[in-house]
């Protein structure tokens, strides 16, 4: 009795358990298959730098890029466009409050693009363009979605101001923040709920493509956005066709 309490002793419980076939993130990363990150990376890293580098000074030397005149305190210019990577938001302020636009817009997408890992942090699909089969019509159902809706959207608040389908918020009483802030703001929320989920329910897509068509939806109004500013907006920011010769002219 005595030897069965040393092999057992009574004042520890025990667990049966068992090996089953399962996934695990820690598959295949056994220090057998991985390299450094010198030189390996850092190597191929630094040999792409030096091709673009080397594609941006052949550029330069076919492109020429002047600099405008020195600016006149006394003749503001018109149009007066932002760098190229900001005319997307300087197009955005143009339809919507300036806290929404400059602000809580681009919050939003920075807070989504950090939030991403903490809804999608399966390996299936790494290093996939658009993940999978899935996630390719994912990303052109919401593409499709914005190629259409953003266009129609800017040609019925700028492009035709006469038009009587446009109910301007403005004559319903409502302060501006909500009239062309809040109420814009929350379509768009709406319109990208409504794209995750037909992704979802319609192609049976997995959270990682439902993200993936969400996030180029945002990714193509940005691109439309940017082009509008670039080649459809002249004197006054109004709207212009881009072979119109009096859309740069100075007012």
């Amino acid at each position: 009795m005595s030897e069965d309490k040393k092999v057992f002793p009574t004042d520890r419980t025990f667990t049966l358990v068992e090996v089953v076939e399962g996934t695990s993130p820690l598959i295949a990363k056994e220090p057998d298959d991985t390299v450094p990150t010198y030189p390996h990376l850092l190597l191929t890293e630094a040999v792409a730098a030096l091709f673009v580098l080397l594609g941006l000074l052949i550029a330069s030397i076919f492109f020429n890029a002047p600099l405008g005149e020195l600016a006149n305190p006394l003749v503001a210019e018109n149009p007066a466009k932002a760098p190229w990577y900001f005319l997307g938001l300087q197009e955005l302020l143009l339809h919507m409050h300036p806290v929404f636009a400059g602000v809580i817009i681009p919050a939003t997408v920075l807070l989504g693009l950090l939030a991403v890992p903490y809804f999608d942090f399966g390996p299936k699909g790494e290093g996939v363009w658009f993940s999978s089969r899935r996630g390719v019509g994912c990303a052109l159902l919401c593409g499709g979605t914005t190629l259409v809706a953003i266009p129609f959207a800017l040609y019925l608040s700028g492009a035709n101001p006469t038009n009587a389908i446009v109910v301007d918020l403005k004559t319903l009483a409502l302060p501006q923040l909500i009239s062309t802030g809040l109420i814009p703001y929350a379509a768009m929320l709406l319109s990208l709920t409504l794209l995750y989920v037909l992704c979802r329910r319609l192609l049976g897509a997995s959270r990682r493509e439902a993200l993936v068509g969400v996030f180029t939806a945002l990714v193509l109004g940005m691109v439309i956005l940017t082009l509008t500013g670039l080649y459809f907006r002249g004197v006054g920011w109004k709207f212009f066709w881009p072979w119109d010769p009096t859309r740069l002219l100075h007012g």
